[in-house]
């Protein structure tokens, strides 16, 4: 009950504190409408609105500690704090329920992926990840936070193919990357506020900037008519991580 109350705390602070100037950006309907004028904006300055090249490059390894809020039938839902630690193409991700309950790891090496549930009595049983569940944490992974692909604009992996202004005085790129397709919007100064992939819209809203990049706080994640967010408690960028951090054994944390 201690964890529980505590992770809900952090959510509802975290909201109060950090949505209470930006509740205006999620409007999904102030972004769909088309508009008539021409701008020139490119990836470039999305790139300077973040932090710049320079800066985005230099980041080499990076945790996100967040309490993500998934809706449930009724007025109820459920609280995980979660942990991505990535560096490069590797990533270690872990969740745990509010009561303790419904821990999960996932981690991958770079070749190989597994998961594993830790026991209540500290062990812990790690199964080879199959591809589409990889694929599918990839994607959890890469869409949580604006990070990755920040760095895939600044390393070119990212094509914009098109862009135009929209009546809601938002900026939309079409977008193709290695990973998904879809489109872009951003502010005048290029903060990206929301992203469109098939079915689901992200939304992006208070801004911090962290050791020079400026990332979002919150995360909103339309999807279905279900609304899963996200409230960022904790980033580091380019921490040291210990060498076991992206092989299958337990942490001293989890």
């Amino acid at each position: 009950m201690k964890r529980a109350f505590c992770f809900k705390m952090i959510a509802r602070c975290v909201a109060v504190c950090l949505l209470i100037n930006a509740a205006n950006a999620f409007a999904p309907e102030s972004v769909f409408s088309s508009g008539t004028r021409s701008v020139t904006l490119s990836s470039d300055h999305i790139v300077s609105a973040h932090g710049g090249a320079q800066v985005l490059a230099s980041v080499r390894t990076a945790e996100f500690e967040f309490v993500r809020i998934t809706p449930t039938r009724g007025p109820d839902s459920f609280e995980h704090k979660v942990v991505v630690s990535t560096s490069g193409s590797m990533f270690r991700r872990y969740a745990v329920g509010a009561e303790g309950s419904d821990r999960r790891i996932e981690v991958f090496d770079g070749n190989a992926a597994f998961s594993g549930s830790p026991e209540s009595s500290g062990g812990q049983q790690w199964q080879p990840m199959d591809e589409n569940r990889l694929r599918a944490v990839k994607f959890i992974i890469v869409t949580c936070n604006l990070l990755h692909f920040l760095q895939q604009l600044v390393n070119r992996t990212a094509e914009v193919l098109f862009q135009e202004a929209t009546q809601g005085g938002l900026y939309r790129f079409d977008v193709r990357t290695g990973n998904w397709n879809g489109a872009l919007y951003t502010d005048r100064t290029g903060l990206i506020k929301q992203i469109e992939i098939g079915e689901r819209v992200f939304q992006f809203a208070a801004y911090r900037q962290v050791e020079g990049v400026r990332l979002p706080l919150v995360v909103r994640v339309f999807y279905k008519r279900v609304v899963f967010e996200m409230f960022f408690v904790r980033i580091s960028l380019n921490p040291d991580f210990p060498p076991f951090r992206f092989s299958p054994v337990l942490g001293d944390d989890e």
